[in-house]
């Protein structure tokens, strides 16, 4: 029962993986039930436009036992660091800008601009909203005033932009790149298990908060490793199939040449 207890209440505490789950099974839903792509930019544009303006409201009711199983999923109460209101607006919103910023029908050299006019409209949106609407009230989280949502998205198009400019004319990726986005999830485990390990990992090392160039530093080294062992997977795949397939050979000659001694053992008997 404890452990039983424990798993619902890590359940409703949602995090990073949980945040990332909802969006993507919405989106799944939402490219099985539209017949197009606009149509699917469109719908995924409503669903955070809705998750962005429900987090105000949802940010200011008080958790209690009879609303912890699913406030946690809407509110940062209740120890939950990256609630579907609003964070999946971000994954929800990206989807619905990248095929406007950069389309693939050859127009990504256009996505730069794209990119510097799409911040600064959620720039002005957010604008906008503060002199709309001055203040949330106290206690609300910053993450759920919708105009603090509208400039961090600003800010995160703008430093895209740059990049999008860098590779405007790359047609294909290295093949190191292209290794690690089919290998995003074994970095993400690793990473997990990395920072947490016991007596070496970083969250069990240091037990106090860290100078700016010490926390760079950590977070570099975490994605050297993180990367490498990214990179290694396929090769610690490939021999360990290979291992498994001569065991198997092994195996099935061994099976072969007892069951030819065998007959030849009935054979003499006979």
């Amino acid at each position: 029962p404890v452990i039983f207890e424990r798993a619902i209440e890590y359940f409703c505490r949602i995090d990073v993986l949980h945040c990332i789950g909802f969006s993507i099974l919405v989106l799944e839903l939402i490219t099985w039930a539209v017949r197009s792509a606009p149509q699917a930019r469109m719908a995924a544009a409503s669903v955070a436009a809705m998750l962005l303006a429900i987090a105000p409201f949802t940010a200011r009711i008080a958790i209690g036992p009879e609303n912890r199983a699913w406030l946690g999923w809407l509110s940062h109460e209740g120890q939950s660091f990256f609630p579907i209101a609003p964070w999946a607006a971000y994954v929800l919103l990206g989807a619905a800008l990248g095929g406007v910023v950069a389309p693939a029908d050859g127009g990504a050299r256009k996505a730069p601009l794209r990119l510097l006019i799409a911040a600064a409209s959620a720039y002005g949106l957010a604008m906008l909203l503060r002199a709309l609407v001055p203040s949330l009230g106290a206690g609300i989280h910053p993450a759920s005033d919708p105009a603090f949502f509208l400039e961090k998205l600003a800010a995160l198009l703008a430093l895209t932009a740059p990049l999008a400019w860098l590779v405007r004319n790359v047609r294909t990726l290295p093949r190191q790149l292209v290794v690690l986005t089919g290998e995003t999830l074994v970095v993400y485990v690793f990473h997990l298990l990395a920072l947490f390990a016991p007596y070496v990992g970083p969250a069990r090392l240091f037990r106090h908060a860290l100078t700016l160039p010490q926390a760079l530093l950590v977070a570099a080294a975490m994605l050297i490793v993180s990367f490498a062992v990214g990179l290694g997977a396929p090769i610690v795949r490939r021999y360990a199939a290979a291992l498994v397939g001569r065991l198997r050979g092994r195996s099935a000659r061994a099976a072969l040449a007892q069951a030819d001694a065998e007959a030849e053992r009935d054979a003499q008997t006979a």
